[in-house]
């Protein structure tokens, strides 16, 4: 399994598009996501909940900013890679972590 770490603050306007793309990812050993969230008041841990209920692997955690929040979802995983993506960030292809994973 691999892991994905999302540093955020009132992200909403933009983390449904990056869980979007990250669900669509075709890797068979799996992905955790975890949303290090640093006291967001915009309904962002609103979408976290919505991907937990559609079944992708994903939990927020108490993060900050930014560099504390990788700190923080670092820790917290226990996949091997660790990815480290912005919220605001797209993953265009369905194959993107199988290719990094394999190089």
């Amino acid at each position: 399994m691999i892991s994905v770490v999302i540093p955020a603050l009132n992200e909403r306007k933009y983390i449904d598009g990056l869980l979007a793309d990250i669900a669509r990812q075709d890797l068979p050993e799996g992905i955790e996501v975890i949303v290090s969230d640093a006291g967001s008041t915009d309904g962002t841990l609103d979408v976290v909940r919505v991907y937990q209920a559609k079944g992708l692997n994903i939990r927020a955690v108490k993060g900050g900013l930014p560099a504390a929040g990788r700190n923080r979802g670092s820790e917290a995983s226990s996949g091997d890679p660790i990815f480290f993506i912005d919220a605001d960030m797209s993953i265009p292809d369905k194959d993107f972590f199988k290719k990094a994973v394999d190089y």
